[in-house]
């Protein structure tokens, strides 16, 4: 695959299936305070001690630290995050930051967990609703409508937060995970990206969870190199692969562990063959997702050159704590915690410590945008370039707006001035806006069709999404729709 795989734009695209709906609904990671030294979480079996303020030559957790601030300081008047869209994978990667974030139950925390509590069950509602009311036989398919990697994120953040996901104000949501898994590929559930995050939920949930039949989904939907559909010069899908399989190393039966091992290896291979020169895998989301596979794998950290790689990550981060956007930075979020996304199996003993109380919540109110510095006014080209359908003429817009304004503005403005000559459509994601489709043409899951960027003469792939580019005067900005 070309260039980074459009590395984000696309990764947005994987996740766009879990994100399904969420004009009503709530999703994905994000985290909390640190600990100490190069694994600022307190241990497990110690006294939990408050986590630092400050830190002194110490750039991970001066980078955790500042990451965390960063994310609380995204928490929006209703408690929750991104509009509700985000809210579960702040809560996640809050936790495997710092398990003490929840144990030491401040008024904000605790809201935030009843707002995620809310925004689960007005999903379980909405889809009784859409599905009809039934007994028996028809309670899976009442609650089908929620989408696989959307709920297992949900999951994750409630069993990390001290929840019983077997018995959630009554639903088992062990039991809808799987049933939904069931049905698998389908559009908007066609990728090992999501699966993966799946079978980590289903594997934290309890014992025996994870079947046979997950393992090897997983294990055959590699490609001969051992790397999935999607990954480009990173490595995204195997690297959630191999945390999701290191978690259910346990659940392998004796009869299909050598094939087991056959197999892991392989992804394993392809996530150290993507490992450049500067010890990272791709921008930092890659590099992140990468090592934090490899410590789910127990790879000896000399063999990948672990400490480079996590300086390739640092070295992404803002001078205000986060590493591009929300999603970026809770992805990257428990790896400076020495952790991965399989270690909430691990927080969990935390429960034990504690009751799972939580205070109440306040009514919802509309996502705030963060405010754009306007500069003088300069013109960009926006060209859209139809790689399928080659009938259709490449369609170039000039648009002027302020300097500093985001990609995403300016394509509201050309759609603006256009007279329905350019029109789009978006939705809203961990990673800022998400463009699915131009002109009437939208990305195509069943047959991989995605809109990406590429910026300039150089038709250099965008490490991000409309939200995440500041266009320079003068530049072309080329969203090309290919298959992959």
């Amino acid at each position: 695959m070309e260039g980074l795989l459009a590395p984000c734009f696309i990764w947005l695209a994987l996740l766009s299936g879990f994100n399904a709906d969420l004009g009503e609904g709530a999703n994905d990671l994000g985290e909390v305070n640190a600990g100490e030294e190069h694994n600022p979480v307190a241990g497990l079996d110690d006294e939990v001690s408050p986590p630092p303020t400050s830190c002194v030559d110490d750039d991970v957790t001066c980078a955790l630290i500042g990451a965390t601030r960063w994310l609380l300081q995204q928490q929006e008047v209703d408690w929750d995050w991104n509009g509700g869209i985000s809210t579960s994978s702040v809560v996640m990667a809050m936790q495997l930051a710092n398990e003490s974030w929840y144990r030491e139950k401040a008024l904000e925390t605790q809201l935030a967990i009843k707002q995620l509590e809310i925004e689960l069950l007005a999903e379980l509602s909405r889809s009784a609703k859409l599905s009809g009311c039934g007994t028996g036989s028809q309670r899976h398919s009442r609650l089908a409508k929620i989408s696989v990697g959307r709920l297992a994120l949900y999951m994750l953040a409630l069993e990390a937060t001290c929840h019983n996901t077997e018995d959630f104000y009554g639903n088992d949501l062990v039991e809808v995970l799987e049933h939904n898994m069931r049905r698998f590929p389908r559009k908007d559930f066609n990728n090992h990206f999501q699966y993966s995050l799946g079978v980590l939920a289903l594997c934290q949930s309890g014992q025996g969870a994870v079947k046979l039949k997950h393992i090897r989904e997983l294990l055959n939907g590699q490609r001969e190199d051992g790397c999935y559909r999607f990954d480009g010069r990173g490595a995204d899908v195997a690297s959630m692969s191999v945390m999701a399989l290191s978690c259910a190393r346990g659940s392998v039966p004796t009869s299909f562990k050598s094939r087991f091992e056959q197999k892991f290896n392989k992804t394993m291979s392809c996530i150290l063959s993507k490992q450049q020169d500067d010890a990272s895998f791709g921008n930092g989301i890659s590099t992140a997702l990468a090592s934090q596979a490899l410590k789910a794998a127990s790879v000896p950290p000399s063999v990948w050159r672990a400490e480079e790689a996590l300086q390739r990550v640092l070295e992404t981060q803002h001078e205000d704590g986060h590493f591009g956007n929300l999603g970026a930075t809770v992805q990257i979020l428990p790896l400076l915690a020495n952790r991965h996304h399989g270690s909430v199996k691990d927080i969990k003993m935390a429960c034990l410590t504690q009751a799972a109380d939580s205070a109440g919540s306040q009514p919802g109110s509309e996502p705030t945008d963060p405010t754009e510095q306007p500069g003088p006014p300069i013109t960009i080209q926006i060209v859209l370039e139809n790689s399928i359908d080659t009938n259709q003429q490449p369609v170039t817009v000039s648009v002027t707006a302020p300097a500093g304004s985001k990609l995403f503005k300016f394509l509201q403005v050309a759609m603006e001035e256009s007279q329905g000559t350019f029109r789009f459509e978006s939705k809203m994601t961990d990673f800022g806006n998400f463009v699915t489709s131009f002109n009437g043409v939208a990305n195509d899951d069943v047959n991989h069709r995605y809109w990406s960027i590429l910026i300039g003469p150089n038709r250099e792939y965008a490490t991000t999404g409309p939200d995440g580019i500041i266009p320079e005067d003068g530049v072309d900005y080329i969203f090309r729709y290919k298959s992959y």
